[in-house]
């Protein structure tokens, strides 16, 4: 019973990090380039993919830590051409009807985009080869993929922090998140860090697919699935909180994961509307959110 206490809360720390990557990312985007991206989990999906592809076609499954930076950044250049040919034309005015019409065009991206892998791969499953086998921790034993995503994802998001707080580009981006208007008073090219947000939130989102890729297989519709846990999360924690993000996922996951042991796995998904209805009947803008007013 214990082991399997023991397995059930490691997956639940896994799950929880590896989403609470997608979800920094949108709430990333959303602070800097102040839109929804609804295709965020077609690019979790993406990610997925070139990390299989890499893995299997080329350098194989012991240099995954390798692999994981190309899958990343290979997203995060798709990301930015996506932003400049796609999303840019949609703030040419700055009015706020463009920006609307930028949230509809993530929409549209991510029914093209899953349209197009279910053309290509059908229902068929896509995994990488184990990167490593089962190994032993604190007395039990665990799949030593659950314990390498967690412990990237950690590495991962620590490199985020730090890179947005301490370097010249994430202060940059903190401006432009903060007050654009101000931003662009102060000569910052407010254009060019949306591009640079859009392929750091698509990168993280694609860390995120390539580190579960072994641990939930592939299939053509897990961007969807990927993009509701995301929202949820970003409801849970908090719309705009990085923190919440972080501190969301976790804690979706350890509620899923308790509900699934209490009750019945089967309703796993249920389980996490459940928590997002009750965090926004106790405090609506979420744990970390901010109410705002209109004066």
């Amino acid at each position: 019973m214990q082991t399997y206490l023991a397995h059930l809360i490691l997956l639940a720390l896994v799950t929880g990090f590896v989403y609470s990557l997608l979800a920094i990312g949108i709430n990333f985007v959303l602070n800097v380039v102040k839109i929804i991206n609804w295709s965020m989990g077609e690019f979790y999906l993406l990610g997925g993919y070139v990390q299989y592809y890499v893995i299997t076609l080329l350098l194989g499954p012991s240099l995954w830590w390798i692999a994981v930076p190309i899958s990343m950044g290979t997203i995060a250049g798709v990301g930015a051409v996506y932003q400049r040919f796609v999303m840019k034309p949609m703030y040419s005015e700055g009015g706020e009807q463009k920006e609307e019409f930028a949230t509809i065009i993530t929409i549209i991206t991510s029914i093209i985009i899953v349209n197009s892998l279910a053309m290509i791969f059908g229902a068929v499953y896509h995994a990488p080869p184990s990167y490593l086998g089962r190994i032993e921790f604190f007395g039990f034993t665990f799949d030593g993929n659950k314990i390498i995503a967690l412990f990237s994802t950690i590495v991962i998001i620590a490199l985020f922090f730090a890179g947005t707080k301490y370097t010249w580009t994430g202060k940059g981006l903190r401006a432009c998140a903060q007050n654009r208007v101000a931003a662009k008073s102060a000569g910052i090219d407010v254009r060019k860090y949306d591009q640079i947000a859009f392929a750091i939130g698509v990168a993280l989102a694609a860390g995120a697919g390539a580190l579960l890729a072994t641990v939930f297989p592939l299939t053509a519709q897990s961007g969807k699935i990927s993009t509701m846990k995301g929202f949820q999360i970003i409801v849970i924690g908090g719309i705009g909180s990085i923190l919440g993000g972080l501190v969301g996922g976790i804690l979706l996951a350890l509620f899923e994961t308790t509900m699934s042991i209490v009750l019945e796995s089967a309703y796993r998904d249920i389980y996490g509307f459940i928590l997002m209805l009750i965090i926004l009947l106790i405090r609506p803008q979420g744990l970390f959110g901010e109410i705002h007013r209109e004066a």
